[in-house]
């Protein structure tokens, strides 16, 4: 079959590509030889291998053409070597034998390799070489790109024969449908004007191909569903030099033919392109990724959208593959000191002009119905679809507000901003209980990468947080939480404090047998025991210079030590959703708030501090296994009203709000 399909194939023009991943070993010969079936490093057998089975191919299927990813089990820097020595021989050998010189394309993606060097090596051992590079990521975010992307796309155009862009996974666009023409017409002329000669592209539900996420019976088909996504994607990588006016009834006419009527044809056009740029625009503003790590229909807690650094975001996101504008944290930081905003796109901007544009979608969406006479059962979830959109903008809208409330708090301490905040985040949390009504029942799932690789909003994935009923308790959770911590704050201002200015007074303590080991708490030292060293990057004043005591996360234990006199512990908890760690809830042991925001590290929450009374003597205590620090003893008698370090000026984290 393949044979006969690659043999017609080129009889019409048309190159099949068989794509592959390196190294990956068949696993027969891989158990024949003791070998992993997958290498990270290639090895003398691996290579002559691999060699023989590329040769073969080619023997075979003269007709094909190769698609390789060096990586992702392949080490990036090791992709040079394989391709010259390993891939490209095979291929050579193969032709050899066939007795041509007509060389199939080699198409290199650009993904988990050092693609620059890797050019650099093949190109003058082999002429026909392609490469293909993400357009946006795994997402669609905008009908341009800029800064590195467009740097690296100029690199690959000018370095092989065609390169390709593929648009792939759509992360920020799962599970709803999607279908801009004109969004699409923009991006293909944008490939034209940076010298991109081809598109690569994926279905808007990639892993369950070939059928949609729509929670029917039977199944929908994705080429049924989503005919508009392939369709004009496929009419301008032909040709996307084409008159606005002709193609907008065009497209007009091809949703007539689809739901009965010119009226419907056009209401339900206006529905899906003003709905089009609300995911793609909103993502770059507040988003963490335009990879698959991020579920951007399942919405995204307050510590991502006021502390985007400890996510991991991909900085691309906005660099390249977005316009020019702000991010939350730049915004707030201009509005907060009053200086003028930058040119360009802002987050809340952005959210505004997107909730309008999603609101209208949806009122010409139902604007249609009394024209519809033809796939009405369609229509319906196409009505449905605009209705989520727009619920998950109003949520995007009401979060996003509520995290500038907070952040401008973190600068000016105006009690008024978490009013703000407290009314905007249950907003939000209703919006999200609607688009649950809405969308929870019409999909089996959000997304269709069923894989921990999905971490935002919540590490887990399809495992923990498949779809929205999943996701709502959390939501719902954080807002419990950002009360209870208002709450504690406030209690701080009424009554007598006996809080020192400084370094708070310590109860001397001796640590015998046992875990844990005494260390003085100040900028720089190790925060934990054992293990990779993580490092204190912020202390409160008021903790500078005493001597607490440290363990391993991992290995945890019992702590014994001596008090001089009768003293409150302070310990700095970090919470975590590991089931491994058994680390105490202190809200729930009964322990005192001391101070929020008290100690910070690279890739830790900011941690609270918590305070329990103990007996002078001896004393054991197990705090459980996980992320703790014992921060020194205080006298017990000495009152602290819970309160805030808010470091030496500028935004803080905030996280402890939510946390």
């Amino acid at each position: 079959m393949f044979k006969w399909l690659t043999v017609e194939a080129d009889k019409r023009g048309i190159w099949v590509l068989q794509g592959f991943y390196n190294i990956h070993l068949s696993h027969a010969f891989a158990r024949a030889h003791g070998l992993a079936y997958h290498l990270s490093t290639p090895n003398e057998l691996a290579s002559a291998y691999t060699r023989y089975a590329v040769s073969e191919f080619v023997k075979e299927y003269p007709n094909a053409g190769l698609m390789m990813t060096l990586g992702e089990a392949l080490s990036p820097h090791k992709g040079v070597e394989w391709l010259t020595q390993t891939i490209i021989p095979g291929v050579k050998d193969g032709l050899k034998e066939l007795g041509t010189t007509l060389e199939p394309p080699i198409v290199v993606r650009a993904h988990a390799t050092d693609i620059a060097d890797v050019m650099k090596a093949a190109v003058p051992l082999y002429s026909n070489i392609d490469t293909m590079f993400k357009w946006n990521g795994e997402s669609l975010t905008s009908t341009n790109v800029r800064g590195p992307v467009l740097d690296e796309f100029k690199m690959l155009v000018e370095s092989s024969n065609v390169n390709v862009a593929n648009v792939h996974l759509l992360s920020n666009l799962e599970p709803f449908r999607w279908g801009d023409p004109d969004f699409v017409r923009q991006t293909l002329m944008n490939f034209q004007r940076i010298g991109i000669g081809g598109l690569h592209l994926y279905p808007l539900r990639y892993w369950e191909w070939p059928v949609a996420g729509d929670n029917t019976s039977p199944l929908l088909m994705q080429t049924d569903r989503d005919w508009i996504w392939f369709d004009s994607w496929a009419r301008y990588a032909w040709n996307p030099n084409r008159d606005a006016d002709k193609e907008h009834a065009y497209w007009a006419s091809r949703f007539a033919e689809k739901y009965g009527s010119a009226e419907a044809g056009e209401k339900l056009l206006e529905a899906y392109t003003l709905a089009g740029p609300a995911q793609p625009r909103l993502l770059p503003r507040i988003g963490i990724t335009e990879g698959n790590r991020q579920a951007f229909a399942l919405g995204m807690t307050m510590p991502q959208l006021i502390d985007e650094a400890r996510f991991n975001p991909a900085q691309t996101l906005w660099t390249g593959d977005a316009p020019a504008g702000e991010r939350l944290n730049e915004y707030v930081a201009h509005e907060a000191k009053g200086e003028p905003q930058p040119k360009g796109e802002t987050p809340l901007g952005v959210s505004e002009e997107e909730l309008e544009a999603s609101a209208k979608a949806l009122a010409a969406a139902e604007t249609a119905g009394p024209f519809v006479s033809k796939g009405k059962d369609e229509y319906a979830r196409v009505v449905n679809d605009m209705r989520a959109i727009h619920l998950l903008m109003m949520f995007y809208n009401a979060k996003t507000n509520a995290a500038e409330q907070v952040m401008l708090y973190g600068y000016d301490r105006y009690a008024a901003r978490l009013k703000k905040a407290d009314a905007l985040l249950a907003e939000s949390v209703e919006d999200f209980k609607q688009l649950t009504d809405v969308a929870g029942p019409a999909y089996r799932t959000a997304t269709s990468m069923e894989t921990s690789q999905r971490q935002i909003p919540f590490r887990g994935g399809m495992e923990n947080f498949p779809s929205w009923e999943q996701v709502l308790p959390m939501y719902v959770k954080e807002l419990a939480t950002f009360r209870t911590r208002v709450a504690q704050l406030e209690s701080g201002k009424a009554g007598s404090s006996a809080q020192a200015e400084g370094q708070l007074p310590q109860v001397g303590f001796a640590l015998k047998d046992g875990a844990g080991e005494v260390f003085t708490v100040t900028k720089g030292a190790a925060l934990f025991s054992g293990g990779k060293a993580v490092e204190i990057g912020s202390v409160a004043p008021e903790l500078e210079g005493m001597k607490g005591i440290r363990v391993s996360p991992t290995e945890g234990g019992t702590l014994r030590f001596s008090l001089e006199k009768p003293a409150q512990i302070l310990v700095g908890f970090v919470k975590s959703a590991s089931k491994k760690d058994s680390v105490l809830d202190p809200e729930t042991e009964q322990w005192n708030l001391v101070l929020l925001n008290a100690v910070s590290a690279a890739k830790v929450p900011t941690m609270a501090v918590w305070a329990k009374s103990l007996p002078a003597g001896a004393n054991e205590l197990d705090l459980g296994k996980g992320s703790y620090v014992v921060l020194g003893f205080i006298p017990e008698d000495l009152k602290v009203a819970p309160h805030v370090n808010f470091g030496a000026g500028g935004a803080v984290n905030l996280d402890w709000f939510f946390e």
